[in-house]
């Protein structure tokens, strides 16, 4: 049986069954997590069928865990994940959901050690092509219900609403930092203009506050590292306010939901200063009502389970208890709409140190590629990072798995483009 075994992986090409399915995951990004877990799977497999006998006879793990970035910390974060789930309230939901845990661990790990320097720009192409194609099909579905209904609807195209607007923000800092570093006399580069406007409407339209502002977060960043386009990134954001300013006067509701928070935060802001009968309760509430009334019950837990939390996907056994009132018409959340006080309350404040261990070592890892050489896929990753981060304030994103991935995706392009030694 193993001879056979080796005997398949000897007689197909198992590197190019690896970049088919890489080019599979990454298309799937921004359209399904289905295609996403089906691409990885594939290029897993033809992994595998690639190794030699010898690989496993002579396998270290010591020698594995030195040329495998992010292991250790992973590693932390599964034990922690095992310990607080197995201590939890309720350990069948946690062990139910330590798979997921696992799947990003491996992807990311995976991802990381595998992928070759030549695979990277036709995976990077596929990624890209799905991207387009999310974007089109979601302002395909903004232009039907517009017709048909006179009034603008908040897109996802095949995802959540809100993973979409995360996802194609990656995206769209991806064409931007392309269009940055390809020289003008390419054809793509007209290529990636127009991803630009066609990545950078679909965002607006999905109208996903949090992944506006990580990408905001993220565009200042790429102003600051890269001089040389300043210009194009300010006329850029110029044209996104002329675009915002229209959709708001052609929908009301559109003006609503972009203007809501700034209008409050201004009225807190300068309630100390001017004179007004401004409720600063009713304001801080039109901030995000949901996401308050949230906030507050997760804050209540963690002062309960301080040290080692509720365990993983039990918020939703207790939430009841802390906020018995409905939220949005919905009782019972299992999500705090915070990635940081939500893996708190699972996990405690060790599960919260495991956390920022692991985001701390995925940062350092990309710092470390774009010290080494910077590029497209290094200056795309730095710069996505810190506005994920600011993402997960108002989410939990890290816990989405075509969101993580495409994190991990973009940490392997730019880790093996770099070529780190470690």
């Amino acid at each position: 049986m193993e001879k056979s075994l080796y005997k398949i992986g000897s007689d197909i090409d198992c590197r190019m069954g690896t970049l088919f399915g890489l080019c599979i995951f990454a298309f799937g990004l921004t359209l399904s997590v289905s295609i996403t877990e089906i691409g990885i799977g594939i290029a897993f497999i033809c992994w595998i069928l690639r190794l030699k006998k010898t690989d496993f006879q002579n396998f270290n793990l010591r020698n594995f865990a030195a040329k495998t970035p992010l292991l250790l910390p992973w590693s932390v974060y599964i034990a922690i994940a095992v310990i607080t789930g197995v201590l939890g309230l309720n350990i069948v939901r946690s062990i139910n959901y330590l798979p997921s845990d696992l799947i990003k661990m491996a992807a990311c790990l995976f991802l990381v050690a595998t992928m070759d320097k030549e695979m990277i720009k036709p995976v990077m192409g596929f990624y890209l092509l799905g991207a387009s194609i999310a974007s089109v099909w979601a302002i395909t579905q903004v232009a039907n219900y517009y017709s048909t209904a006179g009034a603008l609807v908040r897109t996802g195209a095949t995802m959540n609403i809100i993973t979409f607007g995360e996802t194609i923000s990656f995206a769209l800092l991806a064409v931007i930092v392309l269009f940055a570093k390809t020289p003008k006399k390419n054809k793509f580069r007209y290529i990636f203009l127009a991803q630009i406007f066609l990545f950078g409407a679909v965002l607006l339209l999905s109208q996903s506050r949090g992944a506006m502002l990580g990408a905001v977060v993220s565009v200042m960043l790429l102003w600051i590292m890269e001089r040389h386009i300043r210009k194009f990134l300010t006329v850029l954001a110029v044209s996104a306010v002329f675009v915002i300013a229209a959709l708001s006067f052609k929908s009301p509701r559109f003006a609503d939901r972009f203007f809501s928070v700034p209008k409050a935060v201004y009225k807190i802001v300068t309630k100390p200063f001017v004179k007004t009968d401004v409720n600063l309760t009713e304001e801080i509430q039109k901030l995000s009502s949901s996401r308050i009334g949230q906030w507050k019950a997760g804050i209540k837990m963690l002062g309960d389970y301080p040290i080692l939390g509720v365990g993983p996907s039990n918020v939703k056994v207790i939430f009841h208890f802390y906020h018995p009132k409905p939220i949005d018409g919905q009782y019972g959340w299992s999500n705090l709409h915070n990635l940081y006080l939500h893996q708190a309350v699972e996990r405690g404040l060790v599960g919260l140190a495991a956390l920022i261990y692991l985001l701390t070592g995925i940062f350092i890892l990309a710092w470390k590629s774009n010290k080494t050489k910077r590029n497209v896929y290094t200056i795309w990753c730095l710069c996505v990072l810190p506005g994920f981060f600011v993402m997960n304030l108002t989410e939990t994103s890290f816990q989405h798995a075509v969101v993580s991935m495409s994190i991990f995706f973009m940490l392997a392009a730019s880790h093996k483009s770099s070529a780190v030694n470690y």
